[in-house]
C-alpha cells in the first residue's frame, strides 16, 4: 500500500455557505458545507475588497449595505482563495442573486480593492483612501498603528 499523503491538486475550493451573521462590510460568519455531512462555522471575508473598519461612520455604512444584500438563513456560493492574515477563509462570494458580493461593494463605494495577497491600499498608492480603512504596509503585510 502507498503511504504518500494525498494532495490535493486544486488550491481553490468551491461551495456552498450558510449565512448565520453579517460581522462587517466585507466578513460574514457563515456555516460552510464540506460535503458527507461536515460543515464548518467561519468567518468568510470578502476576497479582492476592504470596506471600512467598524464602529468608523463609514464602516457602518458599509455593514448595513451588505446586510442589505445578505441577511442570516441566506445560501452563499464560496470560491476560496485562501487563508487571510487572521485565518479567515478569503473568497469570492455570489449571492443569492447571482451577483459578486465584492463587485457589489466596490461598485458603491463601500470598499476598496485590495491586491490578490490582500494587501490593501496605501496612502502613497491610493491618495482616496476611505476613511476608516487601516492601511497596511505592503512589504510586511501589516496593519499600520
Amino acid at each position: 500500500m502507498n503511504s504518500k499523503a494525498i494532495t490535493p491538486k486544486k488550491k481553490s475550493w468551491q461551495g456552498h455557505a450558510l449565512v448565520v451573521e453579517v460581522l462587517d462590510g466585507d466578513t460574514i460568519k457563515c456555516q460552510i458545507d464540506l460535503g458527507f455531512k461536515i460543515s464548518l462555522l467561519t468567518n468568510v471575508r470578502v476576497h479582492g475588497c476592504n470596506s471600512p473598519e467598524l464602529p468608523t461612520p463609514l464602516g457602518v455604512l458599509a455593514l448595513n449595505f451588505t446586510r442589505g444584500l445578505i441577511t442570516p438563513g441566506d445560501i452563499l456560493t464560496l470560491d476560496s482563495k485562501r487563508l487571510d492574515l487572521y485565518g479567515r477563509a478569503e473568497a469570492v462570494v455570489t449571492l443569492p442573486d447571482g451577483s459578486d458580493l465584492g463587485t457589489r461593494l466596490l461598485g458603491s463605494g463601500h470598499a476598496v480593492p485590495a491586491d490578490d495577497r490582500g494587501n490593501l491600499p496605501t496612502k502613497e498608492n491610493q491618495p482616496g483612501l476611505l476613511p476608516g480603512l487601516a492601511p497596511r504596509d505592503t512589504r510586511s503585510n501589516t496593519a499600520h498603528q
